[in-house]
């Protein structure tokens, strides 16, 4: 089915390419093709499922698997422009095939399908542009319980505001044993504006609201350690506030700091959790097409109603992890229409929980991807 399904890809890209110079003589758009192979290392992969096993008892014995990604994957893209009104077309099949855990992770094996749209349409030349967008996009894996839609729409007002709506749609209602894995319906406010604006110095900050509702179809494991009833339907509110300054040091050369603010107020206490991260990251630009790109992050995740004794009937704590993570990524063009692409994520997270159980959450995962670019 796999193989089917790469020449299926293979014969639409061909088509696609062919036809692309004629699309763009007949409507006056452009049209870009890209093709992406890329190989993966990953030593604690996560694919939605709860690494918390006071909800899911399968974290304490497999919290990590260990294995490699490969992914094929294509982009075609249609732009047309006029004097006040733009518009964008792509479509982005890719291919992922993973390996290791002796053929256990055969079952995350998948077809991945995004369809996007947008439309720009700018009144005046100094005035912000409204922007519409619509993505659908078909995840499809071997096991056919992570299969799902997940359609989205937003509409902005320039950089300054937003609302997004976002839609994930399960294709079975069999009892699943992690919010990831059931529908969910989201909607998103964001409001944004630009402290500082200069040639070199740039401000900027956003505040982000999302009201996100899950269905209802879980494992009764779950709803026992959350103590709620079986028709529980999780709601959760989160409040989110980012900062970044960006300054440019040289021609090729800007360096960025971040921080970000998080707060999840669910109608279950025991989703109650705060989030903060701060971060500094730099960009190094050698001509067009070559690049390299280096971050660190270090973030605090503080859970208000989960506490934990080291001994029974001893002091209660808060739940409290911690985390650094450092990546590196880059891209170097070998000519005109190909590049060699590579990064390296390394994140370490520990937690203040001391009880075995948990002690898996003390771990360092590491990525490491190599790939090649093609485009037309």
């Amino acid at each position: 089915m796999r193989d089917l399904l790469a020449a299926v890809a293979t014969v639409a890209l061909g088509a696609a390419l062919s036809a692309a110079p004629m699309l763009a003589s007949a409507q006056g758009a452009t049209v870009t093709a890209s093709v992406t192979p890329q190989i993966e290392y990953n030593n604690h992969i996560e694919f939605g499922i709860s690494v918390d096993p006071s909800t899911v008892s399968a974290s304490r014995t497999s919290p990590q698997l260990k294995g490699t990604r490969s992914t094929l994957g294509a982009l075609l893209e249609v732009d047309g422009e006029t004097t006040r009104l733009a518009y964008r077309l792509s479509f982005a099949p890719s291919l992922e095939d993973y390996a290791g855990e002796d053929g256990f992770l055969d079952q995350f094996d998948g077809r991945r399908f995004p369809f996007a749209a947008s439309m720009t349409y700018r009144p005046s030349a100094d005035g912000p542009a409204l922007r519409l967008r619509a993505q659908a996009t078909r995840l499809a894996r071997d096991a056919a319980i992570y299969d799902n839609w997940e359609p989205t729409a937003e509409i902005s007002i320039g950089e300054f505001a937003s609302y997004e709506f976002r839609r994930r749609v399960f294709d079975d209602s069999d009892r699943r044993e992690d919010y990831l894995l059931i529908s969910s319906t989201r909607h998103q406010g964001r409001l944004a504006a630009r402290i500082v604006h200069g040639a070199k110095t740039r401000v900027d900050t956003s505040y982000r609201v999302q009201n996100e509702r899950y269905g209802t179809n879980l494992s009764a494991l779950l709803y026992i350690a959350t103590q709620v009833e079986p028709t529980f339907r999780r709601e959760d509110t989160r409040h989110l506030v980012d900062a970044t300054a960006l300054r440019v040091l040289t021609s090729s050369v800007l360096m960025q700091v971040g921080g970000s603010l998080m707060w999840n107020a669910s109608n279950s206490d025991f989703y109650d959790f705060r989030t903060s991260e701060a971060s500094l990251s730099a960009f190094w630009s050698h001509g067009s097409g070559r690049w390299l790109r280096g971050e660190v992050r270090r973030s605090w995740l503080d859970y208000g109603a989960r506490e934990f004794s080291e001994a029974f009937g001893g002091p209660t704590f808060v739940r409290q992890d911690s985390a650094w993570q450092g990546v590196l990524t880059g891209a170097w063009r070998v000519s005109d229409r190909v590049a060699l692409t590579g990064s390296a994520d390394i994140l370490r997270n520990r937690t203040n929980d001391t009880r075995e159980e948990i002690d898996f959450l003390n771990y360092t995962q590491a990525i490491y991807r190599v790939g090649v670019s093609a485009g037309y």
